[in-house]
């Protein structure tokens, strides 16, 4: 129970920064681009 948990709380803490970077990137590259 322990592990998943930690294992879960892990996931998030390195997905959610990674998803926010490339939703960031996208929104900038709209902006260059127009």
């Amino acid at each position: 129970m322990y592990f998943a948990t930690e294992v879960a709380v892990l996931a998030l803490t390195v997905l959610i920064p990674s998803l926010i970077g490339l939703r960031d990137r996208t929104n900038s590259d709209w902006h260059n681009n127009n």
